[in-house]
């Protein structure tokens, strides 16, 4: 196929890669299957997608169209040519307000389409748990459904019309048709004549009618995607008297890219749900009761039904920003059920809830039923359900949660009894499941766990998942869901639809597709189901020798495997939250957090090869080191600190001259402060030819090194201690002072903590060995019981101290830095944790600033509480406005921004998210704890007012 490739590559002028590289990032999605593409296509437009097409056609390329790549059946996994239409396919065509419907290309992302149906009280209704980055393709591709398909139905529904490439090479209009119409198509003679042929002579004959209705799911199972949706069809005029007009994208809906590609669909838009809502959390001693609970739930008609278990739970109390949303947990619970009420009253509301709840204490399927009303905390409840699928990835060990019967769907009175059949055949094969999501729609995301990297595992993922499709068919369920069939559940379409309906498949895919190019091996022909898993091929490397420590994941490699593709990192600037800020400033995949799990994974898992190196060493380049993912990434997947491990191992085949520099940079600055004035400003004046030895850009100025600023420290270590940490020493010692002068105002004696640098320069440069080195001496020469309280300045320093210190030291110190570690705050932590309100406001004066805003530093928003300042603030200020900035990261990033090759990137990413909130919210100061964050905006927005946090505070006090 290369040489077809080839022929690509001269004849199409849109963005093709056949490196290494991208061939790694495409070759899994969120599932369990890897298979690498021979190339990966990024069309800009129509016609170059429609060129694009016509090549692979001739060529007979295999052709795989992806979307957010969020698919868990290994729907967008295969060799031939992947086609992202999710970079540029991303017009919103139009809004028709009056008839309720939107035009859009393939790319749009579902909830960019909802923001702008918002100002119109409208919205496209089916909602997955990725909604911030699933494209409308995607949906399209797998019917889509989520959270409230009890009002909204799934994609299928809501698809009106579509536009197609065909296999003739055609781009062709599918939508309702009379039965006068349907006449027309039937004698086209070309491929779209074909197609309306082949389907209408299939499904007029009774016989096949009587099948399908009577192999395919019962009615009442809405969750209904496997194999083509012949039955959906069925219910189209001249198939049924007065039914549906006749619309072939009934069958186009969840073909999943095997009978065309689609470039634009029209999809039906229904009025935003009414205002008034709320939720009831039916806590449940036992999974059971859950199960009954919603079946109760169901005769109130609730917009939503949705179960979390206690395994799902209890991944939430080690996620650092689920902690949070658990607000709502009560006792030790088995199973929470989420019903969702949205009511025109708050009277019917609350009689709705009320009642339920009575019900289902008084009969005993609960010991507490928790309501919900405000719209933070709702949003809260359903961050936590929604991050079940990436919290999943955080069990430690290499037996996983594994997605592969997730997916069916029965009747919800048939839930209960069908589960308890399912954990008998789990418990014969020795393993549990999770259970999750839609429980009101009959269908629970069911993952058992298991070790895919042995023979033993994978035998036990065949037995299990042919005996889960035989339970299903026995309940006259759907073993599809919404998931989608793939390359997974698509190998039991003949036993569980039988042979005539499986040739009827092949017919139709034989019709749209005579040379299997769109997406093979996908619903029809597909492969055994344990052929191309991801792990099946592995070989471990977790004895390499590595500076930090793994605790959970337990090695490097599984650290990077805890990423399984679930794309929270891919999301848009209309996102809340910092990740991932290279790809929102790119839009390009190789600049994601999954890309970088995924190329990190392949290098590690494939035996370190040089290629694999290489491209590692690529992907991470536009890596920031920010750490929104540790908070943000439901697997918690800690690319800093994998990034710094790779530089690391790096560093020992190859030595980087200007890395082993800007490491050190802060120990030999601190050297020429020690000097003096006359030495120090002859450095700073000769810090342009610096520049270049350290690839700096010519517009950034390297920062200044201060004069010493004297402190009268205390002689005892009673009172707390100040870590005057090397960035402020450096640049603004007369921080430290300001911060003493505070804390000595409210009748506190500061000591000075002896650590002069937290090798954060170090760490984010692979220099490993030496920040060791450096935080074992450190640690040896500290006693932590000397030390009440430590309080830091600089977010990028102190939580160094409370991070990478606990698993980068010797083992025999990690109890030393945890306690350290424990002690440790921000100031303005500290201020709110330990000191009295009353005392606190005696001591600091109003201001006359009408609107303070927080840039908060993204180390702290991913490790600590960037509401803290606000919280303070409030209680100082009352009558002054302030808000915490959704601003994502400034995209300086310590030495990030300086780099000559980042600059233009590092500029984009402060446009993209940090300037456009500040402006939205016109705040009269800008407070950022950072340095990095006020050197960015004092150099791209030198307009705009920035203080650090203390010394706003400084200036409040009393004289």
């Amino acid at each position: 196929m290369s040489s077809s490739i080839n022929t690509i590559e001269k004849k199409w002028a849109g963005t093709l890669h056949t490196d290494v590289l991208h061939k790694n990032l495409y070759a899994t999605d969120a599932s369990i299957y890897r298979e690498k593409p021979t190339a990966v296509a990024i069309p800009k437009n129509l016609a170059e997608l429609k060129q694009l097409v016509q090549l692979c056609l001739e060529e007979e390329i295999p052709m795989i169209p992806r979307g957010a790549g969020t698919s868990l059946a290994g729907q967008v996994v295969g060799n031939g040519l992947v086609i992202d239409t999710s970079r540029h396919f991303r017009q919103i065509k139009k809004i028709d307000t009056q008839n309720r419907f939107a035009v859009v290309e393939s790319g749009v992302i579902r909830d960019t389409l909802n923001a702008a149906c918002a100002p119109h009280g409208l919205l496209f209704g089916p909602e997955t748990s990725t909604t911030n980055r699933c494209t409308m393709a995607g949906m399209v591709g797998n019917n889509s459904c989520g959270t409230r398909s009890l009002v909204f139905g799934s994609t299928r529904d809501k698809l009106h019309a579509c536009k197609m490439i065909l296999a003739d090479g055609s781009h062709t209009s599918f939508g309702p048709i009379s039965q006068a119409q349907l006449r027309v198509k039937l004698a086209l003679p070309n491929l779209e004549g074909k197609i309306y042929r082949a389907v209408v002579d299939a499904l007029q004959d009774p016989s096949q009618q009587k099948n399908i209705r009577s192999r395919y799911p019962k009615t009442g199972v809405t969750r209904r995607n496997h194999g083509y949706a012949f039955d959906a069809m069925l219910d189209c005029e001249p198939f049924t008297q007065g039914g549906a007009p006749f619309n072939l994208c009934r069958l186009i809906a969840g073909a999943e890219g095997t009978l065309g590609i689609l470039t634009e669909a029209t999809v039906a838009l229904d009025p935003v749900l009414p205002k008034h809502q709320g939720l009831l959390c039916v806590h449940c001693h036992s999974l059971d009761q859950s199960l009954k609970s919603n079946v109760l739930a169901l005769r109130y008609h609730p917009t939503a039904c949705e179960l979390i278990d206690d395994k799902i739970l209890s991944c939430t109390e080690d996620q650092i920003a689920q902690r949070e949303n658990r607000f709502f947990v009560h006792g030790t619970p088995m199973a929470i059920l989420i019903v969702e009420f949205c009511e025109e009253t708050p009277q019917a509301l609350h009689e709705k809830m009320l009642q339920l709840k009575n019900e289902v204490l008084e009969q005993g399927l609960a010991y507490e039923a928790v309501a919900v009303h405000e719209q933070d905390d709702i949003a809260k409840v359903w961050e936590l359900r929604k991050a079940g699928l990436g919290l999943l990835s955080n069990y430690p060990g290499d037996a996983k949660p594994i997605a592969f019967v997730e997916d069916t769907a029965v009747l919800p009175e048939d839930l209960p009894s069908y589960i308890t059949a399912f954990n008998h055949i789990l418990q014969k094969h020795r393993t549990e499941a999770v259970h999750y999501a839609h429980a009101g729609s009959g269908e629970l995301h069911l993952r058992p766990a298991i070790d895919l990297k042995t023979q033993a595992g994978i035998a036990q993922f065949k037995a299990i998942a042919q005996e889960v499709a035989e339970l299903v068919s026995e309940y006259r369920g759907c073993i599809s869901g919404e998931h989608g069939d793939g390359r997974l559940r698509g190998y039991f379409l003949k036993s569980m639809y039988g042979e005539t309906l499986y040739t009827l498949h092949q017919v139709i895919k034989q019709v749209c597709d005579p040379k299997n190019l769109f997406n093979p091996g996908k619903i029809v022909a597909v492969p055994p189901i344990d052929q191309q898993l991801r792990y099946a091929e592995i070989q471990p490397t977790s004895n390499l020798k590595t500076a930090f420590r793994y605790p959970k994941t337990h090695s490097w490699q599984q650290a990077a495997e805890a990423c399984n593709g679930s794309g929270d990192c891919i999301k848009s600037t209309l996102t809340a939250g910092a990740m991932c800020p290279s790809y929102m400033a790119t839009g390009n995949e190789k600049d994601s957090t999954r890309a970088r799990a995924n190329a990190l994974r392949e290098f590690l898992s494939h035996g370190l090869t040089t290629e694999d190196e290489e491209a590692v060493s690529d992907v991470l380049k536009l890596c920031l080191s920010c750490k929104a993912c540790k908070r943000e990434c439901p697997s918690n997947v800690d690319m800093a600190k994998l990034k710094s491990e790779f530089l690391h191992y790096r560093s020992k085949q190859h030595f980087n001259f200007k890395a082993f520099l800007i490491a050190r940079y802060p120990s030999l600055a601190q050297m020429v402060q020690g000097f003096g004035k006359p030495i120090i400003h002859w450095t700073n004046l000769m810090q342009g030819l610096a520049k270049p030895l350290l690839g700096v850009h010519p517009k950034r100025s390297l920062p200044k090194i201060a004069s010493k600023h004297p402190i009268p420290w205390a002689d005892k270590k009673e009172g707390p201690a100040l870590f005057v940490d090397e960035f402020t020493q450096l640049e603004n010692p007369s921080l430290a002072f300001q911060a003493w002068e505070i804390l000595h105002c409210l009748g506190l004696t500061p000591n000075k903590f002896p650590l002069k640098n937290s090798y954060r320069s170090a760490i984010s440069e692979g220099q490993l060995d030496y920040a060791k080195r450096n935080i074992n001496r450190h640690l040896n020469h500290t006693e932590p019981a000397d030390y009440a309280t430590i309080i830091g300045l600089e977010p990028a320093a102190t939580y160094t101290l409370k991070d990478e210190f606990t698993t980068l030291c010797d083992p025999h110190l990690e109890e030393k830095a945890q306690q350290l570690a424990q002690k440790t705050y921000l100031l303005e932590d500290y201020l709110l944790t330990h000191c009295e309100v009353e005392m606190l406001r005696s001591k600091f004066r109003s201001t006359t600033l009408q609107h303070v805003a927080i840039h908060a530093h993204c180390h702290q928003k991913a490790l600590g509480n960037p509401s803290g300042l606000k919280t303070l603030l409030q209680t100082l200020l009352p009558r002054t406005k302030v808000t915490v900035l959704d601003s994502g990261c400034c995209g300086m990033a310590g030495f990030f921004g300086y780099r000559n090759e980042n600059y233009e990137v590092s500029k984009t990413i402060a446009a993209s998210k940090l300037l456009p909130a500040i402006a939205s919210s016109k705040p009269n100061l800008v407070l950022a704890n950072g340095t990095s964050c006020q050197q960015q905006l004092r150099h791209i927005a030198p307009n705009i007012p920035v203080q650090h946090p203390v010394t706003f505070l400084h200036s409040l006090l009393e004289n």
